[in-house]
């Protein structure tokens, strides 16, 4: 966002803003800030292909957790000083292409209008949350929280009769975190199958070979391309 270039392909930089309805960096892994979020995919695949970021970084997890995708992104804002152009808890509601001057109108909630000759989409496929219209739901007396609209201070459980509604990925990671802070045992009426993330500590071995594999990236655009099939095995493994 904050001066967009490609070394390799000596693509000029770009003068640019971002915006986010969020009050920090991480957009969706902000506000997932429910017990047990954490990604589900091998760590490399989370981090930007930037020479300068993965070299001095280090995953402490396979599968990193919330807490440790925030710190990385911290750490990506330090390098690239990416808050400078972002304008935080500011909320995009319209957005149309203005053929006659060939240039993007961006509005924001608060009223504030840019003109950007490109305009890049970064929300996701299910960034739009959704609830459940459940008949009953607005005589229920108790606390409700949407996962995608966790608390960021965290919700008190203790000594509370809880409900989690859903068995998808999300559900499954509460469901598998929330009865440690609870003094009751949980009952699930619909269990979901899901196979164990094996989410242990990163390597010093496994964390040199990966670095050896983003060594080899060639594609600029690509968070991960590996080479060769070895690279592949092993960031797949690890």
């Amino acid at each position: 966002m904050a001066g967009l270039q490609d070394t390799e392909l000596d693509v000029p930089v770009l003068n640019s803003v971002g915006f986010s309805a969020a009050s920090d960096l991480g957009g969706v892994w902000y506000d997932n800030a429910y017990p047990g979020a954490r990604v589900d995919s091998d760590n490399p695949f989370y981090q930007l292909a930037i020479p300068d970021l993965w070299q001095d970084w280090t995953w402490k997890e396979r599968y990193p957790g919330r807490k440790e995708l925030l710190e990385y992104f911290r750490y990506v804002d330090r390098k690239l000083d990416i808050k400078k152009d972002v304008y935080l808890n500011t909320r995009v509601v319209a957005v149309h292409f203005d053929q006659q001057v060939d240039r993007w109108i961006v509005t924001t909630e608060g009223g504030l209008v840019v003109r950007p000759r490109f305009f890049v989409l970064s929300v996701g496929f299910s960034s739009k949350s959704h609830s459940p219209d459940f008949k009953g739901l607005e005589k229920f007396k108790g606390i409700c929280h949407h996962s995608s609209q966790w608390p960021q201070e965290d919700a008190d459980v203790k000594n509370k009769r809880v409900g989690v509604v859903g068995t998808g990925a999300t559900a499954v990671r509460r469901s598998a975190s929330l009865p440690r802070r609870l003094s009751m045992h949980a009952k699930l009426r619909i269990i979901n199958a899901a196979r164990g993330l094996r989410c242990e500590s990163t390597g010093t071995a496994d964390v040199e070979t990966v670095k050896e594999c983003q060594a080899l990236s060639i594609h600029p655009f690509a968070q991960i391309h590996f080479t060769a099939n070895a690279c592949h095995s092993v960031a797949q493994s690890c």
